[in-house]
């Protein structure tokens, strides 16, 4: 009779202190090439998987095929780590590199890994992420959030007060207030207890965690109206829970000429589109407020006396797994006699059409990826254009250009039928208003500039 034993590393992370952020599996080129590993390498040629199985009932906790999975550990309690690969090498070594991104400049543990079977056991209570790499060899790193928590926690939903949550105008447009005080006043769970917020109501954390006491103010939403906005509140023991409440942004869609903004309103859903809370039913309203410059209006005249329009309004709010999203909106077939060293000429744009929208979501990992849905499908309507000429002093001898320059503004209502990927469409129809910078800059003799620079669109 033989004995099957099985060969195990057995693998502890020192403690390290707590707080949170989130629980899905990641894959960020910024978090990759702080590691010196390029995502885009040609040279990648294997790829390795990892199964997480609770060691004492063998119940598989984790799997990177399952999608939406979320690696939640219990501090203290062993698992098996279970690696295997494609096109990897018998013998190839493997890094797991955990880091508490609850602290700033957490500590980074390193542990040695192999394919097959890895002891693991959870550190502290507090949120890691982990990279899974094979310095020296041709296999995609993997990158992951695990989210530990105590092993007799306590802490339930129930307890908390959702009815707390107020939302107040902040000091201009798109700008709010946001207050958890008095959420956690029944809680149950293990003092302090720490709040993070879902300023847009889509279900994604958009702060960082703080004293549910101390209010987020001034906070930028372009997700606008009646929005379900959360809370999220984890305690001690790093149990987290969510709760939300439907709140009012009130807002102002901006008169137009004379303002710089995007409006969308979104609905006619369909597909997966329905039900998603960062389509479905969405006012969109991006403005530049409060020192946020996120409205970026680009001009370019082009050849022949054919300009072309973008506008566009993308922002993130610097989690770990968030993306740009916002809309943008570009325009074609506009005729314009501009000369900007002359200061002269007009920007007709009675016949430009709407060449293409597009409207991108923010994500959650794999739990809520990004989409982008976009559309050429476009009706403009009230366009009109304005250009407004400013002479500037003149450049020094020896020097080309002349330092004019001319703010040129288009605006419009639109309306956009299928605005789709693969799997959802909307309708969405607005208006937006731009203002664009040309320039005719000093060039040469010290002078910098440059002249214009057409963009490319």
């Amino acid at each position: 009779m033989s004995t099957n034993v099985k060969n195990y590393r057995y693998l502890t992370i020192p403690m390290m202190l707590l707080a949170m952020s989130g629980c899905s599996k990641l894959a960020e080129n910024s978090d990759l090439n702080a590691l010196g590993i390029n995502a885009n390498s040609n040279t990648i040629t294997g790829s390795v998987s990892m199964n997480v199985y609770n060691t004492a009932s063998k119940a598989l906790v984790y799997s990177d095929a399952a999608a939406g999975g979320a690696l939640k550990l219990t501090q203290g309690v062993p698992y098996n780590l279970k690696l295997s690969g494609t096109n990897v090498a018998p013998g190839t070594a493997f890094s797991l590199q955990a880091t508490n991104i609850d602290v700033v400049a957490g500590n980074t543990a390193t542990i040695a890994m192999q394919l097959g079977d890895n002891m693991f056991v959870a550190p502290s209570a507090g949120d890691y992420v982990m990279k899974l790499v094979a310095p020296g060899a041709s296999v995609a790193p993997k990158s992951y959030q695990a989210s530990v928590s105590c092993a007799n926690p306590n802490f339930t939903a129930a307890s908390l007060q959702a009815g707390n949550i107020s939302v107040s105008p902040g000091a201009g447009s798109n700008l709010y207030n946001f207050s958890a005080a008095g959420v956690t006043s029944g809680a149950n769970g293990q003092a302090p207890y720490l709040c993070a917020f879902d300023l847009t109501g889509v279900g994604i954390r958009d702060t960082a965690f703080a004293d549910c006491g101390s209010a987020a103010t001034n906070q930028y939403v372009n997700l606008v109206g009646s929005r379900n906005v959360g809370v999220i509140v984890k305690d001690s023991c790093n149990t987290t829970y969510t709760v939300s409440k439907v709140v009012n942004l009130a807002y102002s869609v901006p008169s137009k000429p004379g303002n710089v903004f995007i409006f969308g309103q979104n609905s006619a859903s369909s597909g997966s589109a329905v039900g998603d809370a960062r389509i479905d039913s969405v006012s969109y309203l991006a403005t530049n407020q409060g020192g946020n410059n996120i409205v970026q209006p680009l001009y370019n005249m082009g050849a022949g006396g054919s300009g072309k329009f973008q506008i566009s309004a993308f922002m993130n709010y610097g989690m770990p797994s968030s993306v740009k999203y916002g809309m943008q909106i570009q325009l074609g077939s506009i005729s314009d006699t501009l000369n900007v060293s002359a200061s002269s000429g007009s920007v007709d744009v009675s016949q430009a059409v709407l060449s293409k929208i597009q409207f991108s979501t923010d994500q959650a990992g794999d739990q809520s990826a990004a989409r982008t849905l976009g559309s050429t499908s476009c009706v403009l309507s009230n366009q009109g254009a304005k250009v407004m000429f400013q002479k500037g002093t003149p450049c020094s001898a020896g020097t080309t250009g002349d330092n004019n320059s001319a703010d040129v503004e288009i605006y419009a209502d639109y309306s956009c039928n299928g605005v789709s990927d693969s799997g959802g469409s909307v309708h969405i129809s607005g208006s937006f208003d731009g203002i664009a910078h040309l320039a005719d800059s000093c060039n040469g003799g010290g002078q910098g500039g440059g002249g214009i620079t057409p963009i490319s669109l």
